[in-house]
């Protein structure tokens, strides 16, 4: 088991009555009937003390108390014990607690608290908003957590929850395929949809970016390339072994674009171009265009509820201009996705910079953000609120 500090801390309120004998069946009953509040993360998510099996622990040295009270914390009877009063009439002490457990449990925890994480129609766990406390140290910089996706199907059939995430910046603008007529699935200069035989497909998992080497990236058509260097911004071997290898979804989206609860089912699905593959096995991929849209809060409740009933490609549009603007995974970039058309065999949709999701040919050069499947295991060290500032660190159990 890993732990992390969560920040912030639990205040307990106890008050009068032979509240400072050493006898945890008086101090329980106090703790219960006279508590304040406690914080996660530096933010307050509940008005009731935690329970013993939050996943929560502390120690002696993360008690303090005010006006010289001294006190120690014992995660077996689960309350203040030894505390030392000097006959006040009133204490007030800030336990600080660590987390144990994987940052999937993390994540799942603070999704009964945090107004960042909501639960989407299919049960899945996802960060929202401008700015979330999403941030993970992973592969030596930062990348964020897109949320908890469900039955994630591993290479041998069984599925399982799985944390995904997505590089915070992108790692250089190239194609999503420019392969030449009578290459592998191309029929045209223009390249193909198909992602299991993608250019950009076997740079992320076999080439320089997986090998964190330098070397030769799609641009332009007809098998052009641009010169690329990963060898501070690939893969390590540490951040190799965090990733899960799963089978992604790569169902084609067969009309115009429409609401995110039926875009969802199209990625999932099984239209596809000329029979082309619906599943690839790997390690490393792109967003699905319904995690963009679920990533917005819209400014407010009502406002979300209007962007999810939207269609994403018109975003764009004045009226809805909250929807991208509250949106952490939008940027000032056009960023390719994972999500091919079914109507013909060489578009794939993108995120636009304008905030809207279109379709594009594979040859247009588009911002590239790395995103993978963490193995389920993966803890999380000590340190690290989810801010930029204070990435969530992660460890290998």
């Amino acid at each position: 088991m890993c732990s992390s500090t969560t920040g912030g801390g639990i205040v307990v309120l106890y008050k009068k009555d032979n509240l400072y004998e050493d006898n945890y069946s008086k101090i329980k009953k106090i703790k219960q009937t006279n508590e304040i509040a406690y914080t996660i993360n530096g933010i307050k998510v509940k008005d009731s003390f935690p329970t013993k099996e939050s996943g929560l622990k502390s120690s002696t040295n993360n008690v303090t108390c005010e006006n010289g009270v001294t006190a120690e914390w014992s995660n077996d009877l689960w309350g203040l014990v030894n505390i030392n009063s000097n006959n006040n009439n009133e204490i007030s002490c800030n336990i600080d607690f660590t987390y144990e457990g994987t940052l999937i449990d993390y994540v799942k925890m603070m999704s009964n608290y945090s107004n960042e994480i909501v639960k989407d129609v299919s049960g899945e766990l996802r960060y929202i908003g401008a700015n979330p406390n999403n941030y993970v140290q992973f592969n030596g910089e930062l990348w964020r957590i897109i949320g908890v996706m469900k039955g994630i199907e591993n290479p041998d059939g069984t599925k399982s929850d799985k944390v995904k995430l997505i590089r915070s910046e992108s790692i250089g603008s190239y194609a999503w395929d420019n392969k030449p007529d009578g290459t592998g699935s191309s029929t045209s200069i223009e390249g193909s949809n198909n992602w299991t035989d993608s250019e950009l497909q076997k740079v992320l998992n076999e080439g320089a970016y997986y090998n964190r080497t330098s070397g030769d990236c799609p641009s332009g058509s007809n098998g052009a390339t641009k010169s690329c260097d990963f060898s501070d911004t690939g893969l390590t071997n540490d951040a190799k072994n965090m990733i899960s290898e799963v089978v992604w979804s790569i169902g084609g989206i067969p009309n115009s674009l429409t609401e995110l609860t039926y875009l969802s089912g199209y990625e999932k699905g099984n239209y596809s171009y000329n029979n082309n593959p619906v599943k690839w096995t790997g390690h490393v991929g792109l967003m699905y265009p319904s995690e963009y849209g679920y990533a917005t809060n819209g400014g407010s409740k009502t406002n979300r509820d209007t962007c999810i009933h939207t269609s994403l490609g018109t975003w764009n549009g004045s009226g809805v201009s909250d929807c991208k603007n509250n949106d952490w995974l939008y940027n000032s970039s056009t960023q390719w996705t994972i999500t091919p058309t079914s109507l013909n065999g060489y578009q794939v949709l993108y995120v636009g910079s304008s905030g809207k999701v279109g379709k594009t040919g594979t040859t247009t050069t588009y911002a590239i953000r790395p995103s993978i499947y963490l193995k389920s295991d993966i803890g999380i060290e000590n340190g690290g609120t989810g801010t930029s500032a204070s990435p969530i660190k992660l460890k290998v159990n």
